[in-house]
């Protein structure tokens, strides 16, 4: 009798604190729809004790006390103060109201963790999952170019070369997942890898304007492009979702067909999807067309009828004959939930592409003859795979953890055949990339937070090349485009970020790296006499910037920010040889150092009711040792014989220094709640010391 008292009393106890529980747990809904709003972030004055919303938009309060006041924050929603009691009347349901204009966007590529935007005192442009699907772009090239802030060159349609503050190819950082995608053989030249990211598979991307080595290492001198993919959601019961997207263009009669399936429950959640684009010839516009120094025009065209290469006027010069190709890509990932605070992502990520025709060497002319009947890059595949593991639990050491594991596979190819000859020159790279990356941050105080890591990669680099003769199929070797014996290129860098509030209204972040490049290139003397077998390359670069964010009242905000950057020799850059243009040969420079940019800027920023964001920013940068190719000597010689042809022998040397500066705006206004208007601006000028002469990959004034 006396044990079945004790368990009615603790039955008693236990449904009292089960009812004290439930009573505590509050529930945020949108107040446009009623739907549940996740990633509400609930906390108190001090910011000691917080809680996130889950899926169901759920969250308990019982950390916090009953009078203290409480708010709640969502990037996409209006943030609402209350407190335990006030919510105890509205029986712990809460409808926020969403922003009229998203004006405080939670953004990542500053430091690689989600950071308020008004702490941040660099130039990020961030495109949302919603401008994604409204833009419907064709590439990730035409995502950025859509956005109005990042100019794009196109020289063919297979292309799409962002061009950043005066800085492109090379000099410009693409980072997916937080893995860098740039490796040891892109050019100073326009690519288009970007191509190989499918934009259907995107769920955001963030692009910092401006030197971002402090954070990201080489290649970072103009800018960072940092894309998202999509991210499985979980569910507390097992759901499938299905999604299809099918797209016509009439420009290049592109026809595109992408799928997805979403898997997920408590602890595991999945994506996999795949797409094809089929682009046929691109169509010009029709102003100016009969010009006969109008590009683009396509008013010939070579093909080869009987085993002769001919002759055919193109009935229609607005389509430019053998421009079209087509994509293929894969798409997997997974997340899954170790236990409370631990996550483990995997992502794998597979595109390639049939032939691409150069264009612009398919339309040049040799004393009045087409100068080549074939000219294409081969299939550019690449695949991508990331391994990330995710701590969310503080430490001593820190308050988030992530750490990654990377690998890369890239193949391309470039090939071409001279009018009226059978001989197919193809000259194919293969590059392994296996890459290391750990981040961290911690939250010190009230006032000071740091952000730290380090990352490790390594590139192994395979050239070869073959002549075909295409009458007879007989195949023969030939001179590479890189160093024929094999080459490897290495990095390994640390950094650390602080950010410090030193008064309410003022955020200073400051930040260091130090980065060591190690480099070897093998020539085994098949086809070149070169006056050594190796070139080895050993050097390091230290990064830093310090930059200011203050607020002034509720609507306006100034930004100052000084910071470096810089781009090492690569394999491109070091061991190259190629033919730039008829009669001028680029041979490697053993010589090659290090080169730097260093950046100012300040930028400005009005809002006004959530209706109006007004944003302004100016920079100037000091561009120096640049990488540059000029007239060189190679044994004491100044011309050779390559492919037949005696040529002037040149190479990259840092002989250029130069100054390259700008502006530009923003101007979004929402007129109302499913109507909104926004303007870009921007310029960019920017010339060379030694003769004050334009630079290569500065655009014109540009915008939407």
């Amino acid at each position: 009798m006396q044990q079945t008292k004790y368990l009615a009393v603790a039955l008693c106890l236990l449904w009292v604190g089960i009812s004290n529980l439930s009573a505590q747990t509050i529930q945020v809904l949108n107040a446009a729809d009623g739907a549940p709003i996740s990633e509400v972030f609930i906390y108190n004055s001090s910011a000691s004790e917080s809680v996130l919303t889950n899926k169901q938009g759920t969250a308990s309060l019982s950390v916090f006390e009953e009078e203290e006041a409480i708010y709640l924050q969502h990037p996409s929603f209006q943030t609402f103060a209350t407190s335990k009691k006030q919510l105890r009347e509205m029986d712990f349901r809460i409808f926020l109201q969403e922003k009229v204009v998203q004006m405080d966007e939670v953004l990542v590529s500053g430091n690689k963790w989600e950071q308020d935007r008004r702490e941040v005192p660099n130039q990020i442009m961030r495109i949302s999952a919603k401008e994604i699907t409204l833009g419907n772009p064709q590439t990730s090239a035409d995502l950025l170019a859509q956005t109005g802030e990042v100019f794009v060159q196109k020289s063919q349609l297979g292309g799409g070369s962002p061009m950043i503050r005066g800085f492109s190819a090379n000099s410009v950082l693409i980072v997916v997942d937080g893995i860098r995608m740039n490796n040891p053989i892109y050019r100073s030249g326009n690519l288009q890898n970007i191509l190989n990211i499918d934009a259907n598979f995107l769920e955001s991307a963030e692009v910092v304007l401006g030197p971002g080595s402090v954070i990201y290492g080489s290649d970072a001198l103009g800018g960072v492009m940092d894309f998202h993919t999509a991210n499985p959601e979980y569910s507390d019961s097992t759901t499938w979702r299905t999604g299809v997207l099918t797209r016509f263009s009439s420009a290049n009669q592109e026809l595109t067909a992408s799928a997805q399936l979403a898997i997920s429950t408590q602890r595991v959640s999945w994506i996999l999807g795949g797409s094809y684009s089929d682009f046929n010839d691109l169509r010009t516009g029709l102003n100016g067309l009969g010009d006969p120094d109008r590009f683009g025009e396509r008013n010939w065209y070579v093909q080869r009828v009987n085993g002769i290469d001919s002759i055919f006027q193109n009935p229609n010069g607005a389509v430019q004959v053998f421009s079209g190709f087509r994509t293929y890509s894969g798409f997997s990932k997974t997340k899954i939930r170790l236990a409370d605070g631990l996550e483990l992502r995997g992502v794998s990520m597979y595109n390639t592409t049939s032939d691409v025709p150069r264009y612009d060497r398919l339309i040049e002319r040799r004393n009045g003859t087409p100068r080549n009947a074939e000219w294409y890059y081969g299939p550019q595949t690449w695949w991508f795979n990331a391994l990330t593991l995710y701590h969310y639990r503080p430490t001593p050491l820190y308050d988030e953890m992530k750490v990654a594991l990377g690998y890369q596979d890239y193949q391309e190819s470039r090939n071409d055949r001279r009018f009226e000859s059978t001989t197919l020159r193809s000259r194919t790279e293969d590059v392994d990339v296996f890459s290391f990356n750990a981040d961290f941050d911690k939250i010190l105080s009230e006032t000071h937070q740091l952000f730290y890591g380090a990352e490790m990669t390594t590139n192994t680099i395979g050239s070869s090349g073959t002549v075909t003769d295409i009458d007879t199929g007989e195949t023969d070797s030939t001179s590479t485009r890189y160093p024929d014996g094999g080459s490897t290129y290495s990095t390994l860098a640390a950094y650390l970020s602080h950010k410090w509030h030193p008064w309410e209204t003022g955020t200073l972040t400051t930040g260091i790296r130090y980065s060591y490049v190690d480099l070897l290139a093998r020539f085994s003397g098949q086809f070149f006499d070169f006056p050594w077998d190796s070139i080895p390359l050993s050097t390091g670069a230290l990064n830093g910037s310090i930059g200011l964010a203050q607020r002034v009242g509720a609507s306006w905000q100034v930004n100052a920010l000084l910071s470096t950057g810089f781009r090492a020799p690569n394999i491109d850059d070091i061991g190259k040889v190629f033919d730039s243009e008829p009669g001028n040969v680029v041979v490697p420079n053993p010589g090659l150092r290090p080169e730097y940019v260093y950046n100012a800027e300040l930028g400005l920023r009005y809002t006004a009711a959530e209706k109006v964001d007004l944003q302004l920013t100016g920079f100037y940068a000091w561009y120096i040792d640049a990488m540059v190719r000029r007239e060189f000597t190679l044994d004491g010689r100044d011309s050779l014989i390559y492919d037949g042809t005696l040529s002037q022998v040149e190479a990259i040397v840092n002989a250029a220094q130069a100054r390259i500066f700008g502006l530009s705006a923003t101007a979004t206004v929402r007129m109302g709640k499913h109507l909104s208007a926004k303007g870009t601006f921007t310029w960019t000028d920017g010339y060379d010391l030694d003769g004050r002469v334009p630079l290569r990959h500065t655009p014109p004034a540009f915008g939407r």
